[in-house]
């Protein structure tokens, strides 16, 4: 009965052994297949490497084009489509002095333009007829009043201008008598005629600039 217990003590310590070996060797495999599970988990996790993308916009303005619109300016007045007259109801006096008005009219189809001051010649009275047939007188002429400013003579409209002259003899020069007179328009080279019936006294007459009928004043 003794040796009986000493086997069956025998057989439960090899058991309780073998058993302790297997749960060792079954820890250690859960152990390291924890470990490989973790360690795969970790490579897993592993935060990617960002990646930057540029986004390149064109923005494409387009700038209109700035219009600027100028008026040209009529081309300057030829003789050949201008009229000049004397204008007795333009023309005034007082004082000492006489402004005789005289008017060159566009005769032409499209507006042209004067600017300046005109050209005068004097001529006396002849036995032949027609303007500018006498004897040319020796008075000068001086610039009057303001400054030139560009006219813009429609068809049919004319540009005016002023002679001055003294009515009153001075120093004992008397008086001459113009039978007609040359005016050559600014800019050009030629001279359109008149009669006239001027009496200036002294040696000059003055030019004002032309400037439009309509506003011709003294």
């Amino acid at each position: 009965m003794g040796s009986f217990h000493s086997w069956y003590a025998s057989l439960m310590n090899r058991q309780r052994a073998l058993l302790s070996r297997v749960t060792y060797k079954a820890g250690r495999a859960g152990a390291i297949a924890v470990g490989g599970a973790l360690l795969l988990a970790s490579c897993s996790s592993h935060p990617a490497t960002p990646t930057t993308t540029t986004s390149t916009t064109s923005t494409t303005t387009t700038v209109a084009p700035s219009t600027t619109t100028t008026a040209a300016a009529a081309p300057p007045c030829s003789t050949a489509v201008l009229r000049l007259a004397e204008d007795s109801a333009k023309s005034t006096a007082g004082a000492g002095s006489a402004y005789v008005a005289y008017t060159l009219t566009n005769t032409g189809p499209t507006p042209c333009s004067l600017n300046g001051f005109p050209t005068v010649t004097f001529f006396g009275p002849s036995g032949a007829s027609g303007a500018g047939a006498g004897p040319k007188l020796s008075i000068t002429t001086e610039h009057s009043g303001a400054a030139p400013s560009l006219v813009t003579v429609d068809a049919g409209a004319a540009g005016a201008f002023y002679l001055v002259v003294s009515d009153v003899p001075t120093n004992g020069v008397g008086c001459a008598t113009v039978a007609s007179i040359e005016v050559t328009p600014p800019g050009s080279t030629e001279a359109l005629s008149a009669p006239s019936s001027l009496d200036p006294c002294g040696p000059s007459v003055g030019v004002t600039a032309i400037e439009p009928l309509a506003s011709l004043s003294t």
